[in-house]
């Protein structure tokens, strides 16, 4: 790993001064450092150093070597500004990005942090020695990664049970599906597990991940 600090060498300057440097020949430029090892007695090329900005502040440096050619350097400079400016840009909309979405992602971990609550074992109610001898097979099977088949009349807490083995599992902080097969129509089955492409069958109007991805 390379660093530089604010004013070190052609990097730091370029970050420091907020403005694009280009030296047509790094080997006789006394600023720059080479600490990549780029730069040798048979190899001699030109450096390039452009900021990155965010909200006009330089978070980083853009920086490229480039082989002698017949260009103007000038036109070179302009050039690579545009492709610094183009990373700053892209760089600006990520950053917006992930502002707007981080409440929502705050919101998703306090939701799945309340659902853990929700789902401890000792939120699950029953004395009896067979339910007790239950909780303990939960707690077995919520470490592996078995597939589990839960059976029992209506009403019995399957759901939830299911809901307490995914957890308390170290999958919890992955999706949990639920799905209830009755309700879906036997020619949309597929599509709806499996996912379909855009114009596979009529009404495909787009493509659609299924319940598996």
């Amino acid at each position: 790993q390379v660093t530089y600090a604010p004013g070190e060498g052609i990097t730091g300057t370029a970050f420091q001064n907020r403005q694009a440097v280009f030296i047509p020949s790094a080997r006789s430029d006394p600023e720059f450092l080479n600490r990549m090892k780029v730069v040798n007695d048979n190899l001699d090329l030109g450096f390039f150093c452009c900021p990155i900005f965010s909200n006009q502040e330089v978070v980083g440096v853009f920086s490229i070597f480039t082989h002698k050619q017949e260009l103007d350097p000038k036109e070179l400079l302009e050039f690579l500004q545009i492709l610094g400016s183009m990373i700053s840009q892209a760089f600006a909309i990520q950053s917006l990005i992930e502002e707007e979405t981080r409440p929502f992602v705050v919101e998703n971990i306090r939701l799945r942090q309340e659902l853990s609550r929700k789902y401890q074992f000792g939120n699950l109610i029953g004395r009896s020695e067979l339910m007790q001898e239950l909780f303990e097979k939960i707690r077995i099977i919520a470490e592996s990664r078995s597939s589990v088949l839960l059976t029992g009349e209506s009403g019995t807490g399957k759901e939830l049970f299911a809901s307490a083995i995914h957890y308390n599992s170290p999958r919890k902080d992955m999706p949990f599906i639920k799905i209830n097969c009755a309700a879906i129509p036997e020619n949309l089955l597929e599509s709806e597990l499996f996912g379909h492409k855009k114009g596979s069958f009529t009404g495909a109007n787009a493509d659609k991940k299924g319940k598996f991805e």
